[in-house]
């Protein structure tokens, strides 16, 4: 049995350490972290767990030259949208469908690709790594289209976070 003293040191060693146990648990699963927000994407929710907005029928997009050939038919793009790339149900992280018309960021696959979570002091930084064109995203949709929306939180937790922590626990003995 532990004397007070060494019962102390281990509480201070527990303390000191769980926060850093479940950065490492993000650091290692960081890849699966990244295609949560692929995900929300795919469903049209940013990490507020709304709706991507603009819609492609109140994007102002539409309404320059720039649009090219969907210049002033927003509703054309959104029906071609759907047949190519349409909104889908996440079974990864069980996140909801948006309704038609809400956009999910993928043509090429381009952006989707790039997104990244990035290992930093207190976690992870999720961004986009190697494309030109994610500013413009970034500009329209917000920085909640990286953020780790209430879906994915509540995954990686079963997935990942419960296990650590019970492993942490059984580590000091409790």
């Amino acid at each position: 049995m532990a004397n007070i003293i060494e019962a102390e040191e281990n509480f201070r060693r527990f303390a000191t350490g769980f926060e850093p146990m479940i950065r490492d648990i993000m650091v290692k699963n960081r890849e699966e972290v990244s295609q949560y927000i692929v995900e929300q994407l795919w469903s049209g929710i940013n990490g507020n767990d709304k709706p991507l907005r603009p819609t492609y029928l109140n994007d102002p997009y539409f309404n320059t030259k720039e649009a090219g050939y969907w210049y002033k038919n927003a509703k054309g793009y959104a029906a071609f949208k759907q047949r190519v790339a349409p909104l889908m149900y996440s079974s990864l992280i069980n996140a909801p469908v948006s309704s038609k018309g809400t956009p999910n960021l993928i043509i090429t696959g381009e952006f989707h690709d790039s997104i990244t979570a990035v290992p930093i002091d207190k976690g992870l930084r999720i961004e986009s790594v190697g494309i030109s064109f994610s500013g413009d995203i970034e500009k329209k949709y917000g920085q909640a289209i990286y953020k780790v929306g209430s879906y994915a939180r509540k995954a990686f937790m079963e997935r990942h976070i419960k296990q650590g922590i019970a492993d942490y626990f059984r580590k000091f003995g409790l």
